[in-house]
């Protein structure tokens, strides 16, 4: 059952007798200022390194250029769920009412919906979330789809990189998250690490639309290898940035019954019993 924010409820105002305040040994100060800015990053907004992936099929460039495909070094990637109940209107971008975020596959599912998410979705994880239960397409009932969304967060590095270069982000849309996980597999045959090999980004001809494909994995050479080595630490940190819902707004309210009557039309029985 999602789990909302308790709201503010009004108290009537009494006057406190002034307290003497404690003054807190200076490394706990410390601890506790660093920890201050860590949660800050974790919520900042990523960098403008990010790859966008047009209606058109292209990868558009963080300096705005443009090409059918894309060749970069994997640092790291996280996986990512994210569940929204309106539909989705790309003049209109919102921030996520839950979401997830962790250095593991997709399946099995074993992550766990962020504390900072604006309405929390289950307490017991995302495997017996309602949002992530894979349902029959009302219209198309061969076909199922699921309210939740899984995406991979890719960190790459460009093929011609050097000490001062950037990390480059790209996501991947749920209809990428299947044969991201066999290029994977695959790559691990013969490459233990992911950035050790050059991977090529194409577009998937038979999607009508954009979803990205990872082909013909080549090794690295020793170079760039020991670039992406180097850069695995900012690559954690870049991938953990949590999404802004700073400007998280309550979703329409028919949006919200559609996607709970949708869970549960034939949600497994052990999820329709705890609700």
């Amino acid at each position: 059952m999602a789990t909302r924010r308790p709201a503010a409820t009004a108290v009537t105002a009494v006057t406190a007798a002034p307290k003497t305040e404690v003054a807190l040994p200076a490394e706990i100060q410390a601890a506790l200022t660093a920890d201050v800015e860590r949660f800050k990053q974790k919520l900042s907004t990523p960098s403008g390194n990010r790859i966008a992936v047009t209606q058109g099929k292209q990868f558009k460039m963080p300096d705005g250029s443009t090409g059918n495909t894309l060749k970069a070094v994997i640092v790291d990637y996280i996986a990512k769920k994210a569940f929204y109940p309106d539909p989705f209107d790309r003049d209109n971008i919102k921030p996520p009412t839950c979401f997830a975020l962790d250095f593991v596959p997709h399946k099995p599912v074993c992550l766990t919906p962020s504390p900072n998410s604006p309405v929390i979705q289950s307490e017991r994880g995302c495997a017996e979330c309602e949002q992530n239960q894979w349902l029959p397409v009302p219209n198309n009932p061969q076909k199922k789809r699921k309210a939740c969304k899984d995406q991979y967060v890719l960190a790459l590095l460009p093929l011609d990189a050097d000490a001062t270069t950037e990390l480059m982000t790209i996501e991947l849309s749920p209809t990428a998250v299947k044969d991201f996980d066999q290029y994977v597999r695959e790559v691990g045959k013969e490459h233990p690490l992911l950035y050790a090999v050059e991977t090529t980004f194409i577009m998937d001809p038979k999607q009508e639309y954009a979803s990205v494909r990872c082909v013909d994995p080549v090794r690295a050479g020793n170079d760039l290898i020991l670039l992406a080595y180097q850069q695995r630490e900012a690559a954690t940190k870049l991938l953990m940035v949590e999404p802004d819902c700073s400007g998280y707004e309550e979703p329409a309210a028919a949006a919200v019954a559609k996607a709970k009557t949708s869970a549960k039309l034939i949600a497994p029985r052990t999820a329709r019993a705890r609700v």
